[in-house]
């Protein structure tokens, strides 16, 4: 499966920790520049971001770190558009990976359907991490919505379903729920949860 790696090139410590933890595990990946949203000048954030249209659905709170983070995540959908890449599995560089993560993947990777717009999300509260589990029972549940983007599976109908719908920007790519309530994705978790996020800095 296509995996990215989304880092800012200021970022290395980030990239450090999230690169042992990847090796360590056996994954390798593709590194994916992160967008600065401070660092975007005022013709780039024109360009990005609906501005009037996020004002229409009383969403233009996006700080410059939201718009960053968003557009990080975009365009690896864009990539996968314009390469078809059938299905990716994405990762912020402030993730903290549960040991048995792996058998949660392989769970996703049985159950998927790669012509079906669906995202299936890793993520959860850190006292739902099974890093002390020694062989947990990986089930896959349909949710109605969900925040957070730390690590997913997208397949490219879902990733083309949001692109469309919210490039240029209106609101977070991970609002899951608005996605899915428009009927663009399923949605799904994997419990228990094996990976969180230990913070978020763009």
């Amino acid at each position: 499966m296509k995996t990215f790696l989304i880092n800012l090139d200021r970022n290395k410590d980030r990239l450090d920790v999230a690169d042992r933890q990847l090796a360590d595990l056996g994954i390798s990946y593709e590194l994916f520049p992160a967008v600065s949203g401070r660092d975007l000048t005022a013709e780039e954030r024109s360009r990005h971001v609906a501005r009037f249209h996020a004002r229409m659905a009383r969403l233009d709170k996006l700080s410059p770190g939201e718009v960053g983070c968003t557009l990080s995540h975009m365009f690896i959908f864009k990539k996968m558009i314009d390469e078809s890449i059938p299905v990716a599995l994405i990762f912020e560089d402030d993730l903290e990976l549960s040991d048995k993560f792996p058998y949660a993947l392989k769970k996703v990777e049985s159950e998927l359907e790669v012509d079906a717009p669906q995202v299936y999300l890793f993520t959860g509260r850190q006292d739902e991490n099974v890093r002390d589990i020694a062989n947990p029972d990986f089930r896959i549940v349909a949710v109605a919505s969900a925040l957070r983007a730390d690590a997913y599976v997208i397949t490219l109908p879902a990733a083309k379903a949001i692109w469309s719908a919210n490039y240029p920007v209106v609101t977070m790519n991970d609002w899951w729920g608005r996605w899915r309530k428009r009927g663009l994705i399923e949605l799904y978790r994997v419990l228990p949860t094996s990976s969180t996020q230990r913070q978020m800095q763009f």
